[in-house]
């Protein structure tokens, strides 16, 4: 299930739909499927009405009167946090608290536990006791907003509620008798400037792949840098967050902002710092590896090509439900989970670090495509080539001519993968064009003409001027290379 916040990707960016809506909207984002089940008629899904993994903001409307309340009263949601007689309804609170607020409830009381046993024992602690009451005035109105959902997350209007929890309300106030608990819980929520702090910093972390700082700790050697940073840090998600929230909750903007600071822009660190300088930056830059929902759509933008199942071919009547199904990386019967993504069944946390696992599934990326799309490549019009529009099956380094048509279009594929910017006289042009040259004599000093059948393409059956294994070689050599791996 998608994380609340990432829920804006759907509602917010795509759509110019205030991110705020996302838990206090009368929508929900829906696909094909829920179309279906729910019986809502026409969706505007366009060329994908068979996509149920393509969510769309729609209004949907129930016989029983619940109310939609964006992610909130989402069935998904209620049911991966659900709840039991005895807990009442306390996970969700805790979840939307922690999602949406940015709190963890379980640390208000520190590493104490109230305590169990007393002398004197107290009735119905969670209103009484002090120890206890500390985090459940807190939690128990949040979760008596949603009295009216069970553990399947269906609504029952008349759904009978315990009269021994604090009543339905939040930040002190009760949730007024003609309103609608879990709506007037929403809009309240939202008016919070913890929502749009919470907002800012989830984000911050899915761009930039680094958590928000800790707090530091006093007998830490840097203490003082470390708290410097921190400081730093949390004035830089305030800012943002008020002027998220006085711009109407603008998605778009707010990460237009988080990807113009230093956070996410900086390329890296002097190597004449100071150890402390060091530790003081340390949290500028980012090194995100990219999810494999990324990696499959950053392969087809620089190839042309989706990284597809063995003998699976893209046609005109391809949808993205089939492609998916037909996808290395967006399949979980194929390498989805196992690079790192989710299925929403038992893999529901993203795994962004990089392991053997994760390294061997990008070489295996970076080996195969090559041998899928290069011919192809070149069988397409010269000025319309993804990868090879500077140079011919023929261009060999054999003459001077030969030799600086090739290293343009090397440094044409280094700013299509890489994004970099190079020059002939750039360190890094010439380590590419060694690996090909190296390659090209290999195969020529061998004489093999012969090509991979999964190589071929039609009226490219051979390797005739030894080109076509040294530009594979240089194409795995980029998609294997750091800067395309991680964003």
């Amino acid at each position: 299930m998608l994380n609340p916040h990432s829920a804006c990707d759907i509602l917010g960016p795509n759509h110019d739909l205030k991110f705020s809506n996302k838990c206090s909207t009368n929508g929900q984002s829906l696909q094909a499927c829920n179309k279906q089940s729910f019986r809502f008629g026409h969706l505007p899904f366009g060329d994908y009405i068979d996509d149920c993994r393509e969510f769309l903001p729609s209004k949907p409307k129930f016989g029983n009167g619940a109310p939609i309340v964006g992610v909130l009263s989402d069935i998904p949601f209620l049911v991966r946090y659900s709840t039991t007689p005895s807990n009442r309804n306390r996970l969700r609170a805790r979840i939307i608290y922690k999602h949406f607020l940015g709190l963890d409830v379980l640390t208000l009381q520190g590493p104490q536990q109230p305590s169990t046993e007393s002398s004197n024992p107290i009735a119905n602690p969670t209103m009484n006791n002090p120890e206890c009451a500390a985090c459940h005035t807190l939690v128990d109105p949040v979760a008596s907003s949603l009295q009216r959902h069970n553990d399947l997350g269906r609504y029952d209007r008349n759904a009978k509620w315990e009269k021994d929890m604090f009543a339905a309300g939040f930040n002190g106030k009760t949730t007024p008798n003609e309103a609608e608990p879990l709506r007037w819980l929403a809009d309240e929520m939202v008016k919070d400037p913890r929502f749009a702090r919470s907002a800012v910093m989830f984000w911050f972390q899915a761009l930039t792949g680094e958590a928000p700082l800790r707090d530091p700790v006093p007998s830490d050697v840097y203490y003082r840098v470390s708290l410097a940073a921190k400081i730093a840090q949390n004035e830089f998600f305030e800012n943002l967050a008020q002027k998220f929230a006085a711009n109407k909750y603008n998605t778009r903007e707010m990460i237009k902002d988080i990807l113009v600071s230093p956070y996410y822009s900086a390329v890296g660190i002097k190597a004449d710092v100071t150890a402390s300088e060091k530790l003081m930056l340390e949290s500028f830059d980012h090194a995100n590896r990219r999810a494999p929902e990324e990696t499959h759509q950053a392969i087809a933008a620089v190839t042309g090509q989706y990284w597809l199942l063995p003998d699976r071919k893209v046609d005109d009547t391809y949808t993205t439900f089939k492609k998916w199904d037909d996808s290395y990386l967006m399949n979980a019967g194929q390498l989805l989970v196992t690079a790192g993504g989710v299925d929403s069944k038992t893999a529901i946390v993203r795994n962004n670090d990089m392991s053997s696992i994760a390294s061997a599934i990008s070489n295996f990326a970076a080996v195969s495509m090559p041998c899928q799309v290069v011919s192809k490549d070149f069988k397409i019009e010269t000025a319309k080539r993804n990868l090879f529009p500077l140079v011919e099956v023929n261009t060999v380094p054999d003459d001077a001519a030969g030799s600086t048509r090739i290293k343009q279009n090397i440094i044409h594929m280094h700013k299509r993968v890489l994004g970099e910017e190079l020059s002939l006289e750039s360190p890094e042009l010439a380590a590419t064009y060694a690996l090909f040259m190296q390659l090209y004599n290999n195969h020529k000093s061998a004489g093999d003409k012969t090509l991979n059948k999964a190589c071929q393409s039609p009226g490219l059956t051979s390797d005739e001027s030894y080109t076509l294994y040294a530009w594979m070689g240089v194409l795995s050599y980029l998609l294997n290379d750091y800067d395309f791996i991680y964003q």
